[in-house]
């Protein structure tokens, strides 16, 4: 299959709009079986939580991310619970626009 990638900016709003219901499955087909036909999804959203995703009660759906980078206060805060190494998290903080990327 030809590579196709799917760009998804403000999530939150995609799942005010459809509901969590239909945005979550939408975003679960498209990690579960994507992969199979090289499909690549890019998520913009200010909140990484299952809740803020549509993905409730499948937290582990987020481990199918290969990437994922956290932006601003996002750095401190949230990046190094998900196991971003420390080294990576103290240079974000020093840049001027701090951004932290986990790589599984």
């Amino acid at each position: 299959f030809p590579r196709r990638s799917y760009v998804g900016d403000e999530f939150l709003s995609i799942v005010q709009e459809l509901g969590k219901e239909r945005a979550g499955k939408a975003l679960i087909s498209r990690i579960t079986q994507g992969r199979k036909v090289g499909e690549c999804i890019l998520i913009a959203a200010q909140n990484d939580t299952v809740d803020a995703l549509g993905i409730q009660g499948n937290a582990d759906l987020k481990s199918c991310f290969d990437y994922v980078v956290f932006l601003g206060g996002l750095v401190s805060t949230r990046a190094k619970y998900h196991g971003c190494p420390a080294d990576i998290i103290e240079a974000a903080q020093k840049a001027e626009r701090s951004v932290g990327l986990l790589a599984d």
